[in-house]
């Protein structure tokens, strides 16, 4: 084997740490973590007929055994730290819902509908926000922006012819 000495390294010695280092580099960049928070926020439709929405980020809609409107809150964010996010969370109330209703609707609305790109001393944050809407299962998604409620004793019948005739 040929060995070249430089600096009492042997040539031995670098084709064995090169490619350490180079594994720590590609371990320490996957590792950078991302960082997550849910949060929900619950409505009563007690009285609404009608659900009007107008969010910010990937929205999804879910039907389920409740009888409250609940929605949660995705939030992911790369290349931040914990402080960044806590500051958007809670200072600049980033992803904050804010709710009305009147005459038998509720409108809930993201209260920053455009957001700007995050930017770090460490270059472009990468954003991830996901709403998902829990639906009661007596209202109807019309639309990405529209839930009504539906007439239960219309429903059900509905539903049993479909079933029978098939």
């Amino acid at each position: 084997m040929l060995r070249i000495k430089n600096n009492n390294f042997t040539m031995n010695a670098y084709i064995r740490i090169i490619p350490a280092l180079l594994l720590l580099i590609c371990i320490s960049t996957s590792l950078q973590a991302q960082l997550r928070e849910t949060f929900h926020n619950v409505y009563m439709l007690d009285e609404i007929e009608t659900v009007e929405i107008d969010v910010t980020g990937d929205v999804q809609f879910l039907k389920w055994d409740g009888k409250t409107l609940m929605v949660e809150t995705i939030v992911e964010l790369g290349n931040a730290n914990k402080g960044m996010m806590r500051y958007l969370i809670q200072k600049k109330k980033r992803y904050d819902l804010k709710s009305q209703s009147s005459n038998k609707t509720l409108t809930v609305e993201s209260t920053m509908k455009e957001r700007q790109a995050l930017i770090t001393q460490n270059g472009s944050c990468d954003e991830y926000v996901g709403v998902i809407f829990y639906v009661p299962q007596d209202y109807n998604i019309v639309n990405d922006n529209l839930l009504e409620k539906g007439e239960e004793e219309e429903a059900e019948p509905a539903a049993e012819a479909t079933t029978g005739d098939e």
